[in-house]
């Protein structure tokens, strides 16, 4: 199955991505700072999402499938309160995406499970879960490096890893099929997601 050979790569996708997230945090002048391409959010507000998206998908994975979301992990999405000292939250960032793979190894790539974009092509399990994660991280982490790079006056590189593209291509087209029907091309189709699009 294609997802077996793609999961160990999602995972090291999701920790290089993270990885990069919290070190653009830990360069960021402040945390109140806002985000270009979230306009609504500070840099605190970035990272809680991000981290608290983590958590919640963690204690979404191990229960299998369901209806609704665990009440475990309604309850971790509803107490997330993220350190306010850049120390503090960069540490909080790396426990939220540790919980969130060790969730997922522990998973494997087929145990299925809630997701929010229900019966699609898009499977609902712990494969498909890792492949959105990918994503979200790596839309996060160009918002922040952004940011950064704003604040320094730096031009962020254009290349895009062959593989983050194909997953990317692959979730919207199966996770969103009328919407890629809509807007798959043209212009706009490009980025706006930022806030409310999902955890």
């Amino acid at each position: 199955m294609e997802n077996n050979r793609e999961f160990p790569d999602l995972l090291r996708l999701i920790d290089e991505r993270s990885t990069a997230f919290r070190a653009a945090v830990a360069s960021a002048p402040s945390l109140d700072v806002q985000v270009p391409t979230c306009p609504e959010w500070t840099l605190l507000d970035l990272v809680q999402h991000l981290g608290g998206g983590d958590r919640f998908w963690a204690a979404i994975v191990g229960p299998g499938p369901a209806d609704a979301p665990p009440a475990e992990a309604a309850a971790a999405r509803a107490a997330v309160a993220a350190p306010r000292e850049r120390e503090a939250l960069v540490a909080w960032s790396a426990e939220s995406t540790q919980l969130l793979l060790s969730a997922l190894r522990e998973a494997g790539p087929d145990h299925g499970c809630w997701t929010w974009w229900g019966r699609s092509q898009s499977p609902q399990d712990s494969g498909g879960v890792a492949r959105h994660r990918v994503q979200e991280t790596a839309v996060h982490t160009y918002d922040d490096q952004r940011l950064a790079a704003q604040a320094r006056r730096l031009r962020l590189p254009r290349r895009r890893g062959p593989l983050l593209v194909r997953h990317g291509r692959r979730q919207w087209r199966t996770a969103h099929p009328s919407a890629h029907n809509r807007y798959g091309r043209g212009p706009g189709h490009g980025r706006r997601l930022c806030p409310g699009h999902g955890q």
